[in-house]
C-alpha cells in the first residue's frame, strides 16, 4: 500500500480535495483506519466481467480532475481509462500493456532497481508537490 503515502501527500497539499480509492475486497478495513479517503469502491477479483463493468459504471458516476493508476496493471488501467477524469495518469513501468491507456509518469525502464515508493512518488510533481522526507534521513 505504498500508494497510500503518495495520496496522503496529495491530501496534505490540497486538504479540500476529495479522494476516492478502489481497493480489493477484504482489504477495505485498511481504508477505515485513515480519515482522508472520502469514498472507496470495492474491486472483487475473480467475480467476472459483469461485476468489473458494474464497478466501472459506479466510478463513472463521478467527475474527477485526476485519476491515478498506482498499480500499473491492465485492470487498473482500464478503470483509469474509463473514469470521468480530466487527467489520467499511470506508472510508466506498468505491465500488461496498461501504459496504452493513460499518460505515464516516472521512469519507464522496467529493469531498473527502483524502490516502489520512489516509483510512486513520481506522481507528486504533477501536483507541484515535493516529497517531504522524514527528518534525520540520508539522501
Amino acid at each position: 500500500m505504498h500508494g497510500m503515502r503518495v495520496v496522503r501527500q496529495i491530501k496534505i497539499a490540497f486538504p479540500e480535495s476529495e479522494i476516492h480509492w478502489v481497493i480489493k475486497k477484504d482489504l477495505e478495513p485498511i481504508l477505515k483506519s485513515v480519515d482522508w479517503i472520502d469514498k472507496h469502491f470495492i474491486f472483487e477479483r475473480g467475480r467476472g466481467i459483469y461485476i468489473y463493468l458494474k464497478l466501472i459504471s459506479e466510478i463513472r458516476k463521478f467527475e474527477y480532475d485526476y485519476c491515478l493508476d498506482l498499480q500499473g496493471l491492465m485492470r487498473s488501467a482500464l478503470i483509469t481509462k474509463f473514469s470521468n477524469s480530466k487527467v489520467k495518469l499511470g506508472r510508466s513501468d506498468g505491465r500488461e500493456f496498461s501504459t496504452l491507456f493513460y499518460n505515464t509518469v516516472g521512469l519507464s525502464h522496467k529493469n531498473l532497481q527502483i524502490h516502489a515508493i520512489d516509483r510512486l512518488t513520481a506522481f507528486l510533481p504533477v501536483y507541484g508537490i515535493e516529497l517531504q522526507k522524514p527528518s534525520g534521513t540520508c539522501d
